[in-house]
């Protein structure tokens, strides 16, 4: 029989604003801490497709929005931390007019309008939505050739397949997005498939346009309904970006375990500058600015020939190192429908040597909990803790005689033996999941 053991090998996440430095130092995995993710009782669990929990999403988060009045020390906190600087937004708009996508004109608070974009897109002579918001290709494309003044080059790229269904790794994923910022560098391992579907771990920021502005409720059951059913899919998802536009208003999107945010609306088409500096924050920002965990990566198990993640954990409790475990299936995971809330996963873990050596180190079966703490609660190594610190206690009040029998009412003799003999020869921890 194989032995199971927790190893304390239990993952506990932070989650604030990224740039707002009220939890300091923000990490991953590496020390169990007080964190701030709220608990929140009776959120249902995801059974079905995405489309027919939607308005149930809405309604679990309609609460738990933060609504930003303004950009400036407001929403600007929630986007990437990139360094854009004025002049790199100068020199987007040079690129952009030299590529015949943006021109200057005279229109009293307006001196700029992108070229595509001289009308509101409802006013565009088409019926379809995929060729009226076509032209954010072509501008998004024209950023992603420039170079930041701190060195930065792009990360992502700006896709629009609004026909394309998602493939991943769990059920339910019977929707589409309009568009999304696509991770240039895959994190997926090469997959040998003929499937034409795009998995949605390389979708960083998904996109719902709506012509109309009254649709904008539509828009967002779309964009909860994606953004819910990455984070429960992909346990790499810290947070999650999203954009709705609903004719020429643009609204960006900020999803964690902890809370969401909502930008201020702007008009893309009367504000380009606006529209420049948000689509470089997102197209030259890192994979973990973009809300992906570092420390965990996903691979093919060559054994298996099924995608596997690798978690690296610091181990605080024996040898301060990090170590490494490959997950063999998940024993329970709450696909809840809402982002917030501790998301919890156990896994079924064997330790390996690094995110890409993936053989056993030995044959023990191990168990890793992946959650995201409530403010205020201890961990379960410091739980466990205090359980064998009132343990040892009373272990030594029996050595002196002091039986408490308070402590052993309605103890039956043979049990209450067999407990005094556990406490003397201190052996209580081969009652627990070892540390």
């Amino acid at each position: 029989m194989q032995h199971q053991d927790n190893d304390d090998s239990s993952i506990q996440r932070s989650q604030t604003p990224p740039n707002q430095p009220s939890l300091p130092n923000q990490p991953s995995h590496e020390v169990p801490q007080l964190l701030s993710t709220p608990r929140k009782s009776g959120t249902p669990r995801s059974t079905t497709n995405v489309t027919a929990h939607r308005s149930e999403i809405l309604n679990q988060m309609k609460d738990e929005m933060v609504r930003c009045d303004a950009w400036s020390e407001g929403f600007d906190l929630y986007l990437p931390a990139v360094g854009i600087v004025d002049n790199d937004i100068d020199a987007a708009v040079e690129k952009l007019k030299e590529k015949h996508c943006l021109r200057d004109i005279d229109n009293g608070d307006q001196n700029l309008q992108f070229m595509d974009f001289e009308t509101n897109p409802s006013h565009i002579q088409t019926t379809s939505e995929k060729i009226r918001y076509q032209p954010l290709i072509k501008i998004c494309g024209v950023l992603e050739g420039l170079q930041l003044l701190n060195g930065r080059k792009a990360s992502c790229t700006l896709v629009q397949e609004p026909n394309s269904l998602s493939s991943v790794e769990t059920d339910g994923a019977n929707f589409i997005v309009d568009a999304y910022l696509k991770l240039q560098k895959s994190t997926m391992p090469p997959l040998d498939t003929q499937s034409t579907r795009k998995h949605i771990a390389d979708m960083a920021v998904p996109s719902e346009y709506k012509t109309r502005e009254r649709d904008f409720l539509d828009n967002r059951k779309k964009l909860l309904g994606a953004t819910t059913f990455y984070m429960n899919d992909d346990p790499r998802r810290m947070h999650v970006y999203g954009i709705t536009i609903e004719d020429s208003k643009m609204t960006v999107w900020y999803f964690s375990r902890s809370h969401s945010a909502k930008s201020p609306a702007f008009d893309f088409t009367k504000h380009p500058r606006e529209y420049i500096r948000v689509m470089l924050s997102f197209l030259f920002a890192t994979e973990e600015e973009l809300g992906y965990d570092p420390s965990i990566q996903c691979r093919l198990d060559s054994g298996t020939q099924t995608l596997c993640y690798v978690y690296k954990v610091e181990d605080n409790v024996r040898d301060k190192r990090e170590r490494y475990f490959k997950t063999q299936g998940a024993i329970f995971e709450h696909r809840s429908l809402c982002a917030t809330g501790r998301a919890t996963r156990v896994w079924r873990v064997v330790e390996v040597g690094s995110f890409n050596e993936l053989e056993p180190l030995n044959s023990s079966i191990l168990v890793l909990k992946d959650v995201w703490l409530d403010s205020q609660s201890k961990t379960e190594c410091q739980n466990l803790d205090a359980i064998f610190q009132e343990l040892q206690k009373l272990a030594d009040l029996l050595d002196k005689g002091d039986e408490k029998s308070d402590i052993f009412d309605g103890v039956d003799e043979k049990s209450k033996k067999a407990l005094k003999e556990c406490l003397k020869g201190r052996s209580w921890k081969r009652y627990f999941l070892s540390k």
